[in-house]
This record gives structure tokens, C-alpha cells and sequence, in this order.
């Protein structure tokens, strides 16, 4: 059995990866620090970078890739 806390951690895990597939920008904001940065590019991205992104890829239509 979970506690609360870890239900809240996975439910928050889901919400963010629910909106990366969806292309749901905002939805994937509330969920996220500010200070967030992407790491492993070439360089580093914002928070501010990733919503851009996430809405390219809805714009495009693109395909998402969520790992294990």
C-alpha cells in the first residue's frame, strides 16, 4: 500500500507525462517548478524552452516517445 505522499508523486508523474502526450503545454506547466531545466541536449533548456517545444510538437502533430 502507498502512502499518500507516494500516490501524490505518481499521480503528478502521470498528469506530466498525460500532457507531454497530449501536446497540453499548460497542463504540463502547473506541474512543473520554474526553476525546471531540461538537461541531456546540447544545452540546457527552461521551462520556458519546454513550452515552446510541447507546443511545436502539437502544432506538428509530432509523435511522443515516453521511456520506461
Amino acid at each position: 500500500m502507498r502512502s499518500p505522499a507516494e500516490q501524490d508523486i505518481i499521480n503528478t508523474y502521470q498528469a506530466i507525462v498525460k500532457a507531454i502526450v497530449a501536446h497540453d503545454a499548460n497542463e504540463w506547466a502547473e506541474h512543473v517548478a520554474d526553476e525546471f531545466v531540461l538537461q541531456g541536449g546540447r544545452e540546457p533548456v527552461a521551462k520556458s524552452g519546454r513550452i515552446a517545444a510541447i507546443e511545436r510538437q502539437k502544432e506538428s502533430n509530432a509523435a511522443v516517445a515516453i521511456g520506461e
